[in-house]
């Protein structure tokens, strides 16, 4: 069962700001569907369905067993200036876990990178690495624990890396286990 209140919650509070914010979501099919926030009226859940009911009427559903994973973007927590070092690459996964999330990044920087996971109350949960990146990529884990091993609460988290000036976020969703 997959329980994605906090995410619906997490998108509601974003909702007020910029049109530009979008709700993604990544299909078994390796399609991706991506709406603006600002057209979406209301977004539901139940133990099987996602739906969002649109402000002009028309509503699209999916059934969990075809979504890979839920992301949004343009909140303020994952621009990047390109004019810095490239991403070449930022994985978080399995989105939505229940357990382990796996982090994979790779980008044509070289030097100190910071990796942490942080509420989307902007709370710091846990520090992932803190260190030199000699060949510009990072594989880690996050166990879902905060920094003082206590589980953290099924929700929305950003797994942030920052290095340089540059700080680029990744969306994750914690579910009950």
């Amino acid at each position: 069962m997959i329980r994605i209140a906090w995410l619906i919650w997490s998108l509601w509070i974003f909702a007020g700001a910029a049109s530009a914010q979008s709700i993604n979501v990544y299909l078994t099919d390796s399609t991706i569907h991506s709406y603006a926030l600002a057209d979406v009226q209301k977004i539901t859940h139940d133990e099987n369905e996602l739906a969002l009911q649109f402000i002009e009427g028309s509503v699209l559903t999916w059934n969990f067993s075809v979504i890979s994973f839920i992301d949004y973007n343009d909140l303020g927590l994952g621009v990047t200036d390109p004019q810095k070092p490239p991403i070449l690459d930022f994985s978080v996964f399995p989105n939505p876990a229940s357990d382990v999330v796996n982090i994979w990044f790779e980008s044509a920087y070289v030097g100190q990178i910071f990796v942490s996971v942080f509420d989307v109350n902007g709370r710091i949960q846990d520090v992932l690495y803190k260190g030199e990146s000699l060949d510009g990529s990072l594989k880690l884990s996050w166990d879902g624990n905060t920094e003082t091993g206590k589980r953290v609460p099924p929700g929305v988290y950003f797994c942030v890396v920052e290095f340089g000036e540059v700080r680029v976020s990744r969306t994750m969703i914690i579910i009950d286990k």
